[in-house]
């Protein structure tokens, strides 16, 4: 693929109009981020929940349903 081409197609934030996209952007990248560690730290929690105690569990669940 040119080079060119790749570099026109990534806003560059000379507009408010590319401001707005890449802010956008970040904020889309920065939920799915969050939401793939949710759920990897559910998964975790799933699979070793039982190395908690119960009262520890329940400060954990308490802490993820804030989110």
């Amino acid at each position: 693929m040119d080079t060119n081409r790749q570099r026109q197609a990534v806003p560059t934030g000379k507009t408010a109009e590319e401001w707005q996209a890449i802010e956008h952007a970040a904020i889309q990248e920065l939920q799915r981020r969050a939401d793939e560690a949710h759920a990897t730290v559910v998964a975790l929690l799933d699979r070793h929940g039982g190395n908690f105690s119960a009262r520890q569990m329940s400060q954990i669940r308490r802490r993820l349903e804030k989110r």
